[in-house]
């Protein structure tokens, strides 16, 4: 299995958890959050892979979105907890 076709099924398999996750107890919103933030992280890694040709570039762009999921996290663990 090719890290393409596997990024391809997280992105497919996280969407399912988003939707509901709205309606459910308290407890799972963080799982619902980890789950949306892979997806928002995944799809924009992909966009990024695709449409951005220059190396460098493209460098700058994952690390500034591994930076930001990361510190988007954070923040919504800061409020939930």
């Amino acid at each position: 299995m090719t890290t393409r076709n596997l990024y391809w099924w997280i992105f497919r398999i996280s969407s399912l958890f988003i939707v509901p996750g709205f309606f459910v107890d308290f407890e799972m919103v963080l799982l619902i959050q980890t789950f949306l933030f892979l997806h928002i992280r995944s799809g924009l890694g992909t966009l990024i892979d695709d449409y951005v040709h220059s190396r460098k570039t493209k460098f700058v762009f994952l690390l500034a979105l591994r930076i930001l999921s990361v510190e988007m996290s954070r923040y919504v663990l800061e409020l939930l907890l």
